[in-house]
């Protein structure tokens, strides 16, 4: 069962990286296209053998895909953040009301942030809070 879901999350990732040359071309190399069909056939292979793989081998694996995964992560953040502002694809961008509602908070986090003394925290925490709540009812308006 295990090996299963391995095997779905290295198809998944692998799907991925080869998504992104869709959606982030800035941040996509000729050679993700062969290391997604690599992590398809490992996904392939650990879904065809998952009955096979127990004790160390399958933890042998979980190790593998964990690494996988990081490194995989860590290596897109990487090629994003060496990408000049100018050329990054834009993720999103927010409603003008719940814009206006972050930069309320973020406001108030500056206040929290120049406060050297724990009763200015205490102070600025106190009217964080009621911005959360404002931002998750905002939210849950959008949606």
């Amino acid at each position: 069962m295990l090996a299963q879901v391995l095997a779905l999350a290295v198809g998944i990732g692998s799907i991925l990286i080869y998504l992104f040359a869709l959606f982030f071309p800035e941040i996509h190399r000729k050679n993700d296209f062969i290391w997604s069909g690599v992590g398809l056939f490992y996904g392939l292979v650990l879904w065809i053998f998952a009955r096979r793989i127990t004790g160390g081998l399958l933890l042998g694996h979980v190790a593998s895909v964990a690494l996988l995964g990081w490194l995989g992560w860590q290596t897109m953040s990487l090629r994003r953040q060496v990408v000049s502002l100018a050329q990054q694809t834009q993720i999103s961008t927010p409603s003008p009301a719940l814009e206006e509602t972050l930069s309320d908070d973020k406001k108030q986090v500056a206040k929290v942030a120049s406060g050297n003394h724990v009763s200015g925290l205490i102070k600025g925490l106190g009217g964080f809070l009621p911005g959360i709540k404002r931002n998750l009812q905002l939210r849950k308006l959008l949606l």
